[in-house]
């Protein structure tokens, strides 16, 4: 008896990062006397979007309400915050 016995091909590995956009606020640095900043945009990826997260300067972070489209309401502390925004998909890309 020959047995030729051939694998079939695992799923494809997903490479690929998503995109992001921040569509609000229109400027990278802004003065603002309100205590909270809207934050918002839309994320695509060929796969699909998993999340949308965000980190800031002062050791805070937190998760997009939305994917594809999201929004963040990002309670500002006195002085400069820096808030860096990133989507991510189920592959961690």
């Amino acid at each position: 008896l020959d047995v030729q016995y051939t694998q079939a091909p695992g799923p494809a590995v997903d490479s690929v990062a998503p995109t992001l956009v921040v569509t609000s606020p229109s400027l990278t640095t802004i003065a603002t006397p309100n205590a909270v900043l809207v934050i918002s945009g839309t994320a695509t990826d060929n796969v699909g979007v998993a999340e949308v997260t965000w980190i800031d300067n002062r050791g805070q972070s937190g998760r997009a309400t939305g994917t594809a489209v999201w929004r963040i309401d990002y309670n500002l502390q006195p002085g400069m915050n820096n808030i860096i925004v990133r989507a991510s998909d189920a592959a961690g890309n």
